[in-house]
């Protein structure tokens, strides 16, 4: 695993925190793993609206929060004192995705909200997964990420943020 600062300009990409927030306890680690297969083994990241339709269900624990049921937040890492990277990427796990999930979208299916941070609406292909960022909290489950990441048939790089 790399520092993923070292590898690539971290500011050209986009990063969807798989956690449930910022304080991650071993029960709260296991239900982000689980998330996480459950986002590769359906090919997206969905809003929770898009879960039902397409899963049936809503993913274990998924909770409408600020992102109501139609939204998936994404975020940059930015200067500030708090701020969606630092509550929900930099301690936890990420899928890093591409800039152009932003840039190539109308900007009626992107809005912004919170410095650095984008709701993007309804779903996020696999096509825009780059990689997987793994903060402290996950870093002892890196052999579990990678047997998810292959048992899902992917080739994502696992980078320490």
């Amino acid at each position: 695993m790399s520092k993923l600062s070292s590898q690539i300009d971290i500011n050209k990409f986009f990063f969807h925190g798989v956690c449930n927030g910022p304080s991650l306890d071993d029960k709260g680690v296991q239900r982000s793993l689980l998330r996480f297969d459950n986002i590769l083994r359906v090919g997206a990241l969905l809003s929770i609206r898009q879960q039902e339709r397409e899963c049936g269900k809503a993913f274990n624990d998924a909770c409408p929060g600020r992102n109501g049921l139609d939204y998936i937040s994404i975020c940059r890492p930015i200067e500030s004192v708090r701020n969606a990277y630092s509550s929900f990427v930099s301690n936890g796990l990420s899928i890093i995705l591409d800039e152009e999930v932003v840039l190539g979208l109308p900007s009626r299916l992107c809005r912004d909200f919170l410095p650095g941070e984008f709701q993007i609406k309804d779903k996020i292909v696999k096509d825009f997964f780059v990689g997987v960022g793994v903060g402290e909290a996950f870093r002892e489950n890196t052999r579990k990420i990678k047997t998810i990441i292959k048992s899902n048939e992917y080739n994502l790089p696992i980078y320490e943020i």
